[in-house]
């Protein structure tokens, strides 16, 4: 994979994880609150927090869309995040 496109998926699994820790700080919840409020395995959102794994598809939607973070500002890094 060129280096360019490393960049690009590490940028958009940064901007992930920081969303994720961002609405836990606004709303003063644990990552274990968040999954079962969201219905997402714990262990699972601790890896996209960390960077260890990323999420389907529909995860990604799932939990962009209950943080209320549009997908332009993870994907792009642009628009209303």
């Amino acid at each position: 994979m060129p280096s360019y496109k490393k960049e690009r998926y590490k940028d958009i699994e940064e901007r992930f994880s920081e969303a994720i820790l961002s609405y836990c700080n606004r709303k003063d919840i644990s990552i274990k609150t968040l999954s079962l409020a969201m219905d997402v395995d714990y262990n699972s959102l601790q890896n996209y927090v960390n960077k260890r794994t990323e999420p389907t598809i529909s995860t990604f939607a799932k939990v962009i869309r209950y943080l209320g973070v549009s997908a332009d500002y993870i994907i792009n890094g642009g628009g209303k995040r």
